[in-house]
């Protein structure tokens, strides 16, 4: 049997934990990872050769790594990726994604914390190590999402911050019939998503437009109440710290007004925990922590269901997504007579009031 922890070996755990991430981080940066995945095998003297990096001190992340079980050590200088690192070969996104894109923001964090940096101003998270970091999950995220979407009938479909539009056309391409509108306040990723979509030849089915979801009802394109569908993933926590509360119903509202009959709102978020206390939860502290410096704001899954009710919306489906503790809500309009009451919060901390 072995001797239980001690305080000391606790704190040596977390230090463990920050030197395996920021060891696979710099793997997947270089493009390592990806080469180990692809050939089966890391040649570190050939890949060190290739990209100029020095062999000696790529062999000692390698041979960290194999200490701590994500490799195995071949002969001829060879790595392998153990059992473990195939199994994590999915979920390796989540290095850029929750490290990589927010690292300028930690790095400063001493500086943020007295406000001579704020985000924003001075700082801001890594677009590209986010966006790299999220396509490399999006086979996880996109498939179970799909997967409740194929439940629903519809042809157009609106997807609110659609970034790369690789959702939306994910969504349009195997309907002929369907039709895409994908919104997003960021002009680079309207050019980006342009230019996807004419890539895959969807270009007359599919059509991106700048604007702000969080002006709903005034957009053009969801004027006319018959969107049969529309889509709204990880972005309401943005809205919901930038516009409060309020911003997020009238938001809802205008959604609620642009459906057609029979039409659905399809929001995915990750719920906040109800309360703070010592906690062996994984993901959730460390996802709410980056979302809490960089100008966003979580929500219980509560909260999230009293807004959708208030601007009058009823749930009809809860759904796990492809990320942990992510859920999808299926919900459509309601008619005056159907709507129900929103429930109060499950706790009063952070409820987006404001």
């Amino acid at each position: 049997m072995s001797e239980p922890r001690t305080a000391q070996d606790e704190l040596f755990v977390q230090i463990r934990g920050y030197y395996v991430t920021r060891a696979l981080l710099t793997l997947w940066r270089i493009g390592a990872l990806d080469r180990a995945l692809d050939d089966g095998h890391l040649d570190v003297g050939e890949f060190a050769s290739e990209r100029g990096h020095d062999v000696e001190l790529l062999s000692a992340l390698l041979n960290y790594l194999t200490t701590r079980g994500y490799f195995v050590a071949e002969q001829g200088g060879r790595f392998g990726l153990s059992q473990r690192g195939e199994a994590s070969r999915a979920y390796f996104g989540y290095l850029p994604m929750l490290v990589g894109s927010y690292q300028p923001m930690f790095d400063g964090l001493e500086d943020v914390l007295t406000g001579a940096l704020s985000y924003g101003d001075g700082v801001v998270r890594d677009g590209r190590e986010r966006a790299l970091g999220v396509r490399a999950l999006e086979q996880n995220l996109l498939d179970s999402l799909l997967e409740v979407l194929d439940t629903l009938h519809f042809t157009k479909v609106v997807d609110l911050g659609s970034g790369s539009a690789t959702l939306l056309c994910r969504i349009c391409e195997p309907v002929a019939e369907r039709r895409g509108i994908g919104i997003d306040i960021d002009a680079t990723a309207c050019r980006e998503a342009e230019s996807y979509v004419r890539k895959l030849g969807l270009d007359d089915r599919v059509s991106i437009v700048l604007g702000d979801m969080a002006d709903a009802a005034d957009l053009p394109v969801l004027g006319a109440g018959d969107v049969d569908l529309v889509v709204a993933m990880f972005v309401m926590h943005e809205l919901l710290k930038q516009r409060g509360r309020a911003g997020v119903v009238a938001c809802l509202s205008g959604i609620a007004s642009a459906l057609s009959d029979g039409g659905r709102l399809a929001m995915v978020e990750v719920s906040k925990p109800a309360r703070y206390e010592a906690t062996e939860q994984v993901f959730i502290p460390e996802y709410e922590l980056v979302h809490d410096f960089s100008n966003q704001q979580l929500a219980s899954k509560d909260e999230w269901h009293a807004m959708v009710a208030e601007a009058g919306l009823v749930v009809e489906t809860v759904a796990p997504i492809g990320m942990c503790r992510a859920f999808c809500f299926v919900a459509s309009a309601a008619r005056m007579s159907d709507r129900e009451p929103a429930r109060e919060p499950e706790t009063s901390a952070a409820s987006g009031a404001g």
